[in-house]
């Protein structure tokens, strides 16, 4: 009997590093995927463009010291971790990053 195929993981270059506003996040779509692009001096992590609670995009959300605030129902996200502060059980799921020259780089699936 086959077994299902996992989708394999691929690194995708996303933008540059100076183009996310430090502090803030930056807006993209690759792979069919439509991400949020994070930085905080040279860390940078990124999440899903969506809010697990009922699944509306969060971008234009305010992100204040490195908390998004769903802009529909409050519901608050630390970037650097993923972690939902108004309900632990509704985390933001993490891509892995890496930034390669200047260049940041998402692992998504292909």
């Amino acid at each position: 009997m086959d077994e299902p195929k996992t989708p394999a993981l691929k690194w995708y270059d996303v933008c540059s590093l100076e183009e996310i506003p430090d502090g803030d996040v930056l807006t993209r779509s690759e792979a069919g995927e439509e991400l949020l692009v994070y930085r905080e001096g040279t860390r940078v992590t990124c999440v899903p463009n969506y809010c697990p609670h009922r699944g509306w995009r969060l971008d234009g959300a305010p992100v204040r010291g490195g908390v998004l605030t769903c802009p529909f129902h409050g519901y608050e996200f630390r970037l650097d971790t993923g972690q939902c502060l108004t309900s632990p059980d509704l985390p933001l799921e993490m891509y892995l990053v890496r930034v390669r020259k200047g260049r940041v780089e998402v692992q998504l699936k292909s």
